[in-house]
């Protein structure tokens, strides 16, 4: 079952029981997906529970029977058609005025449960764990939809795919919104769960990336130490450190591999890590300048 089956199956297994909400939810189907052929309402639909449902209350908000038909042409899919005043003057009302949506909101809810069934006839929606992205299949009522929207504080973008006018979120906080307003609440905490995995995904990433950043400098540093001690040894120039930093540059040849941490703890006596960085760092800048005055005599 893909993702967004499922949040039709949350929806449908939690839509109101309340007849105004069920009307709303019903309108909202026929808002993205209906048709006037005559006085035949015609519902463009591609799922066994988009279909099962919709029959469903068809009868039981119009006392109609729904009759699936095969649609005419190449055009994929079936159509579920039947007869009703009230569902004809729906959408006759918004042939008039696009960016108006016409149904008798009589309670709160109701607005939520158009854009309920709206999702549930034309709105797809990516698995959260392959990225985010949810959007609507809206024909030539787009512009009105999105004004809808607009009312949740939602902002879609448009897109043209083909013969489709889409509205789409690309970022998990609409999505997450959205999911909320049509009772999607298991799909909600889904979006949210993916969303807290993927940033502690990305900061372990981070986090790794630090640490082997730090080691191929610490490693890039114990080696350049190891050279310029090499060639103070080379050149009989190991005794113009002092005697605490010979000390430390002979016990740095000696543990090449080992950590300033490792390495301030083998000293005899232990020292701090920061004490014998502070070592490192005086005897790297005393050999470059023995080396260079060597090089400039030359």
């Amino acid at each position: 079952m893909s993702f967004t089956e499922a949040v039709k199956e949350e929806i449908v297994a939690g839509l109101s029981k309340k007849a105004c909400c069920r009307r709303a939810f019903l309108f909202g189907i026929l808002y993205m997906r209906a048709e006037l052929s005559g006085d035949t309402v015609c519902v463009a639909l591609h799922e066994g529970l988009q279909f099962e449902t919709v029959e469903r209350l068809v009868f039981e908000q119009f006392s109609r029977e729904s009759k699936r038909m095969k649609r005419p042409g190449a055009v994929a899919g079936d159509v579920l058609c039947f007869s009703s005043g009230a569902a004809s003057k729906f959408l006759s009302d918004l042939e008039g005025e696009t960016l108006k949506i016409p149904f008798a909101e009589k309670c709160g809810n109701c607005r939520k449960a158009f854009l309920s069934g709206a999702f549930f006839a034309a709105g797809r929606v990516k698995a959260p764990d392959t990225g985010y992205r949810l959007e609507f299949s809206c024909g030539r009522r787009r512009e009105g939809f999105a004004a809808l929207l607009e009312t949740f504080d939602l902002a879609p973008k448009q897109a043209d795919r083909r013969n489709e006018k889409l509205l789409y979120f690309r970022d998990s906080t609409s999505i997450e919104d959205l999911f909320a307003h049509i009772g999607a609440t298991q799909a909600t905490f889904t979006v949210m769960d993916q969303k807290i995995e993927r940033a502690m995904r990305n900061d372990a990433n981070r986090l790794a990336n630090c640490d082997a950043n730090n080691i191929d400098k610490t490693i890039a540093s114990a080696m350049r130490q190891i050279e310029l001690i090499e060639r103070l040894i080379a050149e009989n120039k190991l005794s113009f450190l002092s005697p605490e930093l010979e000390k430390t540059a002979r016990l740095r040849l000696q543990y090449p591999d080992l950590s300033l941490l490792q390495l301030a703890a083998a000293a005899d006596p232990p020292m701090t890590k920061s004490g014998l960085n502070h070592r490192l760092k005086k005897i790297v800048e005393i050999a470059e300048e023995l080396l260079n005055k060597k090089k400039g005599d030359l």
